[in-house]
């Protein structure tokens, strides 16, 4: 026997037959489903249709925070709405009933408040660095979008530096299922006149603020390295991106500007790298070398990177004709210093 559903399709299951199975061997919709290869939604409505009842459903106790509790999360604008549900351990609409009984309004409008751009073309500048460099920027809608993934806090405060004026900083955590480990994912919405930093064209840079771009760039891209060196102090900065283009334009102002720069290829496309990471691009480099010359460009360079700086600090006080053993504690020091920062911001986001 074949009854209707409400749809107007049919199925190949009795009313007895469904009474049974659901009610004497207390099986669920779902499991029904499975057994008959009957979508659950329809034998649902054939239960409706048909008169059978449902049973009853075990609720789990719930909790339900005051109001000034609700308001206290709601409103508070680093908080993205995803992470308040999270830590009522509800869903958005029984979150928004709340709301509702309480009679607390849905307008967030604060956590959106944007403010425009300063038109400063240093800062500008500085700004499309980070965006060549590590720092994503979208369109979404009539705003831009500007996001970051990171496990180093020094870069989450970099972030907040550079934009928390024109925005608010929105921040969450994330978990990469390639390295198995948790890590902070950094956001923040921006009004229209940030359009600039959509643009991926070198042409659109303004060689007059080269070395703001550079120093952006840096702060996303770029390496710092004081090592032994045949027991002497070595000393080297390297800026890794698989966008050649924007390479080949820092080396040529570096060369016009008498650095002694080289353009290597580091690693191949397809070349298996840590954390089980395959890359999807050849990845190049601009490297400095000579001592001198590395100082002289830390030294006028304005980035911001926290880590960099520290980093920066040790080369700028180093006397390069001493010996390694000099400068080694120092390095090290520091070293474990920023592990010891990055394993804590780790175990934070794990929470």
């Amino acid at each position: 026997m074949e009854f209707n559903t409400y749809s107007d399709k049919t199925i190949s299951i009795t009313k007895e037959e469904l009474n049974r199975l659901y009610w004497s061997e207390c099986l669920s919709i779902r499991q029904i489903g499975k057994r008959l290869n009957i979508c659950a939604s329809t034998l649902q409505k054939s239960m409706v249709k048909n008169n059978i009842s449902r049973r009853e459903t075990a609720r789990r106790p719930l909790n339900k925070p005051t109001k000034a509790v609700v308001e206290k999360f709601y409103f508070n604008h680093s908080l993205p709405l995803e992470d308040i549900v999270k830590k009522f351990g509800v869903s958005y609409c029984t979150f928004f009933k709340w709301l509702k009984e309480y009679n607390i309004p849905k307008n967030r409008r604060a956590r959106l408040e944007k403010h425009t751009f300063s038109g400063n073309a240093a800062e500008r500048a500085y700004l499309q660095g980070l965006v060549f460099g590590d720092i994503h920027v979208r369109r979404h809608c009539r705003q831009i979008v500007a996001e970051l993934s990171t496990t180093h806090p020094s870069m989450i405060g970099l972030f907040c530096k550079s934009f928390s004026d024109y925005g608010v900083i929105r921040k969450s955590a994330k978990y990469n299922k390639k390295t198995g480990r948790f890590g902070w994912a950094v956001r923040v919405s921006l009004d229209s006149s940030f359009n600039f930093l959509l643009s991926r064209k070198i042409e659109d840079l303004e060689e007059k603020y080269f070395y703001h771009f550079l120093a952006g760039f840096f702060d996303c891209e770029g390496c710092l390295f004081t090592y032994n060196n045949h027991n002497y102090v070595g000393l080297s900065l390297l800026l890794y991106n698989c966008n050649k283009s924007v390479l080949e334009y820092i080396f040529k102002n570096l060369k016009n500007d008498g650095f002694n720069p080289k353009l290597i290829k580091v690693f191949d496309k397809g070349t298996k790298i840590t954390d089980g990471y395959y890359r999807g691009k050849d990845l190049w480099a601009v490297a400095l070398y000579a001592r001198d010359q590395v100082k002289h460009l830390v030294e006028y360079m304005p980035f911001r990177h926290d880590e960099k700086s520290r980093k920066a600090g040790i080369v700028l006080s180093t006397d390069f004709s001493k010996k390694w053993k000099g400068v080694v504690k120092a390095v090290i020091s520091l070293r474990n210093q920023i592990k010891e920062e990055v394993k804590f911001s780790v175990s934070q986001a794990a929470g």
